[in-house]
């Protein structure tokens, strides 16, 4: 079936009543004639002012929004446009370093606000972060239309804010009214003596709201009561009644339910996927995504004076979708020369089943919108739009407004002869960044491979978009900050720039003393999953596949022989062993003891060091891995797979261990180690529980076939590898090629398969 057909189509009547403006009190004077306006809502924009620039695919930011809002007005549309709090701030949170770009931030925020031409807004706990009086500070000088009926002075009873806006478009006068949760009042942060960070509180050490103000005397009263009695002020002169809810859902419905006169509430902690309403209690309830990346879009159109509002969303969802399904009905008739289906079934049922599910459901789609056109009554339709850079590029203007917030970060590091963090300061003893200097000496192919991917490059997307002082992209585009070795200010960021080698495999200093070499660890274990997902996250990074990216930027694998390597393998091994002789000395320190000698090729001391190791830490995995190495090394294959399998058995499946005895099992020596059949044991049993998202496994399943005589198997199961990992250069392409090779020289030279065990 076409996917435009999947599932039967249903139309639904038009939506009975929604909006009662009146609500029983006396109105405005009547509207004449017919009028339209659209309402533009958002809520909880979390301090988004500009959507990360490294993925084309991210949406929002101010300049897009200014974009569409733009085009609004230009087609001739009257716009009411509204933002229910949480709009200014982050997090509850800011770290002294942060202090100051997150206020600069707010500012630019707030200019972006008003230039944009909100008409209302109120404010959330969020906004409070660092302090009511900054607040109160933005409100005034950028003149932003702050609402708050229930906020109020506790002495003399006056609203800290507007109570309300009335808003005329044309001759429509909608009153906005803003409401916010006494919940509000709980902040669990606060500013210190001078204002210039925030501090995280427990529960019992909240702050309340009037800590936050000069005034010290302010108070969210009920927004139930007071919704009722400014209501009943304004709606003598208002037409429509819209609030602006800083509340939780439940709170919001409950509002619905007790406040008579209120036509429409934009919620704000209101988590949605997709801009959305209900209707409860007859009240238009809106909510949009958070993080400003959607905007909820309203059309009111107002038939004959009429403000009683009929929900016509689906009616014109139907409207959009009447063209493609009369296309698809001609597409059908024209290839098959009839509109009969019965003539069409013979050589095509799946068009004949299409051809009758159109010709039930466009005479439906059709009589619904002609019934719906000829009704002389008020309606609106609910929409939305996703901000991204195809549909709306960033408007020049807010453009530039960005960039003057980030340019003018730049003044915030003046005072050149700061005290660094003591965080950034390494304790004796423990692992810092040495940058990416260091590994050049000893990795050139490493590094010249490293100099052709994006990584290298992180630090010039910064340059472009004038973001180097931007510490919320520095994070991601540099390595060491605010770590030990690292650095602390953008002004000192000298030699950390781009994603160097230290943010995948971790702080080096330990590597340069042999205390952790080449830890693979930090290659395919839990760490860079971490690692890569704090910058490559659903907001910065949405088509990101850790599997695929991470295959496009590892290195090639280093040559054990090269001199640059064995010098500095040498220099590591003599560095570690002050590490080895000491009582607290770790596991970790005999496992990069052990996998330097057998780099180097002392299998007896590599076997002499494990079997020590092992003494202090029995059953230790990684460091039975280590001495199983060794006895292959040695040649005793049997005694090592003897070995992997007592520890095995005496613990929890391990999948190194199990990996292991598979890998001896196919490469064991000639004394009867080698035995496929227990190998394909090993790797059915990872493929069918903790393996299988290892690439490594169906490598060892590769080679299975290929020791199976298998050869085309093989080349099939390590291609499907490769393909899906994007793989360039590694193992498995190397095994790759080879084996391609051989599969064309025999069907060259007709050869037989390889046998088996080989």
């Amino acid at each position: 079936m076409n996917p435009a057909l999947r599932g039967p189509v249903v139309l639904l009547a038009v939506a009975g009543l929604v909006l009662a403006s009146c609500g029983g009190m006396d109105g405005p004077p009547p509207l004449q004639g017919d009028h339209e306006f659209t309402l533009v809502y958002s809520q909880s924009n979390f301090g988004n002012i500009e959507p990360c620039a490294c993925n084309n695919r991210t949406t929002g930011g101010f300049p897009r929004r200014f974009a569409y809002l733009e085009a609004q007005r230009a087609a001739g549309k009257k716009l009411l446009v509204l933002d229910s709090g949480d709009s200014l701030f982050t997090e509850k949170y800011v770290s002294p370093e942060m202090a100051g770009q997150t206020r600069a931030k707010a500012d630019a925020i707030a200019a972006a606000f008003a230039k944009s031409g909100v008409d209302a807004m109120t404010f959330g706990e969020l906004d409070l972060q660092t302090g009511g009086n900054y607040l109160k500070r933005l409100v005034e000088e950028h003149d932003l239309p702050m609402v708050a009926a229930n906020v109020k002075l506790r002495k003399s009873g006056d609203p800290l804010f507007e109570p309300y806006r009335m808003i005329s478009l044309g001759d429509v006068k909608v009153a906005v009214i803003g409401l916010v949760a006494p919940e509000v009042r709980r902040i669990v942060s606060q500013t210190n003596e001078e204002g210039a960070t925030m501090t995280t509180l427990s529960k019992e050490q909240h702050v309340f709201l009037e800590d936050l103000f000069e005034d010290k005397d302010v108070v969210i009263e009920d927004p139930i009561e007071v919704a009722r009695e400014v209501v009943a002020d304004v709606r003598g002169e208002a037409h429509v009644v819209i609030v602006l809810s800083h509340m939780s859902p439940r709170m919001t419905k409950e509002f619905a339910a007790s406040v008579t006169g209120v036509d429409a509430i934009v919620g704000g902690h209101m988590p949605s996927n997709q801009p959305k309403y209900e209707i409860p209690a007859g009240v238009l309830v809106l909510s949009t995504p958070m993080n400003g990346t959607v905007l909820g879009v309203v059309d009111f159109d107002v038939r004959n004076g009429g403000l009683v509002f009929q929900d016509r969303t689906e009616v014109e969802s139907f409207r959009e979708r009447l063209p493609r399904l009369e296309a698809l009905r001609d597409t059908i008739v024209g290839r098959h020369g009839t509109d009969v289906p019965e003539e069409i079934e013979a050589t095509d049922l799946e068009s004949a089943n299409n051809l009758r599910l159109l010709g039930a459901t466009i005479p439906d789609v059709e009589r619904a919108i002609a019934e719906a056109d000829a009704e002389p009554v008020s309606y609106f339709v609910h929409s939305h739009v996703t901000l991204d850079g195809q549909e709306y590029p960033d408007h020049p203007e807010m453009s530039d407004l960005v960039r003057s917030y980030r340019r003018g970060l730049a003044d915030l590091y003046t005072d050149a002869a700061a005290e660094p963090n003591p965080a950034i300061v390494p304790a004796a003893g423990a692992q810092a960044y040495v940058k990416d200097v260091e590994c050049i000496k000893c990795h050139r192919p490493q590094y010249e491979f490293w100099q052709n991917t994006f990584h290298a490059r992180a630090w010039q997307t910064m340059l472009d978009y004038e973001a180097q002082y931007d510490l919320e992209c520095i994070v991601c585009h540099t390595v060491g900050y605010m770590a030990p070795g690292g650095f602390d200010r953008p002004d000192t960021v000298a030699g950390y720039e781009n994603v160097q080698c230290e943010s995948c495999h971790g702080p080096g200093s330990f590597h340069l003393d042999g205390i952790s070499f080449l830890d693979a660890s930090k290659i395919d274990g839990d760490a860079v999953r971490m690692d890569c997902e704090r910058c490559h996250n659903n907001e910065h990074s949405p088509e990101f596949q850790r599997e695929t990216y991470v295959s496009r930027v590892s290195c090639p694998p280093i040559d054990p022989n090269e001199p640059l390597v064995r010098g500095a393998l040498g220099l590591a091994r003599q560095g570690i062993e002050k590490s080895l002789a000491k009582p607290d000395a770790v596991p970790r320190f005999f496992q990069a003891a052990i996998d330097l000698d057998l780099r180097l090729g002392n299998h007896e001391q590599a076997l002499r060091l494990a079997k020590t190791a092992l003494e202090k830490f029995p059953g230790h995995e990684k460091l039975s891995v280590g001495a199983a190495w060794a006895l292959d090394g040695l040649g005793r294959t049997q005694e090592a797979i003897d070995l992997l399998a007592e520890v095995y058995d005496a613990r929890d499946p391990q999948p190194l261990v199990l990996k292991e005895m598979a890998r001896l099992f196919l490469h064991g020596d000639d004394r009867g180690a080698r035995d496929p059949q227990s190998a394909r044991v090993c790797i059915e049993h990872a493929l069918g529980s903790f393996g299988a998202k290892d690439p490594a496994w169906n490598l060892l399943h590769a080679e299975l076939l290929y020791a199976e005589g298998k050869l085309d198997d093989a080349v099939a199961e390590i291609e499907r590898v490769v393909d899906k990992m994007q793989m360039r250069t590694s193992p498995y392409t190397d095994r790759l090629e080879a084996w391609t090779a051989e599969q064309r020289a025999r069907r060259e030279v007709r050869l037989p398969p390889p046998m088996a065990g080989r």
